[in-house]
């Protein structure tokens, strides 16, 4: 079945190739362009509707968010360009279309207190039932280094047995976003509990070659690490969902909160000791698998959980005061 179906199929996938053959992945790039094949489908477009009116009323016909409609919006437009050198399109018609204005974004922040708040609630959650021990512990220790080791969701998942090394208390992580591999060194601690689960791990006789393994010892899925999630949020008595108050967005708690609290936390910790956060984002951005370190430098301005948590309540009485 092909993935396109509008008059644009067979250029899309033309152009997906070429993008391909430079290096570049197919997501979101697939998804994007797919928003532009269906509009096209759906209004059973001829070449000669691709006005810059025609990409007006693609854009406002977008109900989502205002980076999603931008990446959408330049995805198009890149592909004109495509078609103006391989096709002789005479003129790219988005090439004056508007961006959406991006609100500022703020993201919920654990403070480091809140963020052991929670491993305790999942720890908690921990059934001692013989069918639900190794499953629940696999979670809660998948959290774990979501917490203190600043990691993607996805990268947990992905782990191999071989890709922890006891010895020197270290993680290699394989190729994720931006293709990278890096091996960062995991907190003592942590270390410690990883071994203990991989001795519940052998006395399960749990198989495969996945640190933790999903069903049928295959790469585990992320659905279940996020329901964790989501309870034991819950548990600590965290209700806030995301809002947008007067033209500032703020988020709700997600797992990959637990990224933003891990950098935020880090580099609090190291004005704290008197040295400068400023120095330490190439080392931060090595760890955490930054494409470079200018990526890392924006929670340089972010606020630590408790001014996060007072921008917020002083923007909600702000606002009913207004």
């Amino acid at each position: 079945m092909r993935r396109y179906e509008s008059i644009l199929a067979g250029k899309i996938e033309a152009f997906i190739a070429y993008r391909k053959s430079l290096g570049y992945k197919n997501d979101p790039m697939c998804t994007y362009l797919g928003h532009l094949d269906g509009y096209v489908l759906r209004n059973k477009s001829k070449w000669s509707d691709f006005t810059g009116a025609y990409f007006l009323r693609f854009k406002s016909g977008m109900n989502y968010a205002p980076r999603t409609v931008n990446g959408i919006l330049s995805m198009a437009h890149t592909f004109f360009k495509y078609l103006q050198r391989t096709e002789g399109v005479d003129t790219n018609p988005l090439k004056d279309i508007p961006r959406e204005r991006l609100t500022p974004y703020i993201p919920y922040l654990f403070s480091e207190e809140d963020s052991e708040k929670l491993l305790s609630a999942a720890n908690r959650r921990i059934r001692q039932t013989p069918q639900h021990f190794f499953r629940d512990y696999k979670l809660y220790m998948i959290l774990k280094l979501l917490v203190h080791c600043g990691m993607r969701i996805s990268e947990p998942t992905r782990l191999k047995i071989t890709d922890f090394t006891s010895e020197d208390g270290t993680i290699y992580i394989r190729k994720t976003k931006f293709s990278k591999n890096r091996i960062i060194p995991v907190p003592w601690p942590v270390v410690a509990e990883i071994e203990n689960y991989l001795s519940v791990r052998k006395h399960e006789k749990a198989f495969g070659s996945y640190l933790f393994p999903g069903v049928r010892n295959e790469k585990m899925g992320t659905d279940s690490i996020r329901q964790l999630f989501d309870c034991v949020v819950r548990d600590i008595g965290i209700r806030q969902e995301k809002v947008v108050l007067d033209h500032i967005r703020f988020g709700k708690p997600t797992t990959h909160s637990l990224r933003h609290s891990f950098a935020v936390n880090t580099l609090l910790r190291i004005k704290e000791r008197g040295k400068s956060p400023q120095d330490a984002l190439p080392v931060l951005a090595a760890y955490m698998g930054h494409k470079n370190y200018i990526s890392t430098a924006v929670y340089l301005k972010a606020l630590d959980a408790k001014q996060r948590q007072g921008l917020f309540d002083l923007t909600i009485k702000g606002l009913t005061v207004i």
